[in-house]
């Protein structure tokens, strides 16, 4: 799954919006590599992802950037069989 480097997330701030990219990118991979895929592991992912933007951009805490990301990670496990409806 492709992500745009321009992928706005309504982060206060363009490095904000290019930290969660980053993060969210590594979470994309675990996700396609299809080793270990549980909903705890997703969660999982998701909070060490958020502590690492939220350690310069705390914002990625708001409702918005948060249902932004969880919607790219559910059409990711879906694009790659899983359920998105056990995820989250």
């Amino acid at each position: 799954m492709e992500i745009s480097k321009d992928q706005d997330y309504e982060m206060y701030s363009k490095a904000g919006n290019t930290a969660i990219t980053t993060q969210l990118k590594k979470v994309i991979s675990f996700i396609e590599k299809g080793k270990g895929i549980t909903p705890d592991s997703i969660d999982d992912k998701y909070e060490e992802m958020c502590n690492k933007v939220a350690t310069k951009h705390p914002e990625v805490h708001d409702t918005e950037p948060r249902y932004h990301i969880r919607f790219l990670i559910k059409k990711c496990l879906e694009e790659n069989f899983y359920d998105p409806r056990l995820f989250f």
